[in-house]
């Protein structure tokens, strides 16, 4: 069974990785040096977020 991936994502292989932890690393360092600290927010919200107005 082949899963698919949702529409707009895509996989990052490993050259595609080590340059998005490139840029990823050197902006979170540009941050602290600017005094920001880091907040990492859940991946998965549920749906009523999206979708109740």
């Amino acid at each position: 069974m082949e899963s698919q991936r949702c529409k707009g994502m895509r996989d990052l292989l490993p050259d595609d990785m080590r340059r998005f932890r490139y840029i990823e690393d050197t902006f979170r360092n540009c941050c602290v040096k600017w005094g920001y600290r880091e907040v990492r927010t859940p991946s998965l919200e549920y749906l009523h977020l999206f979708t109740a107005t």
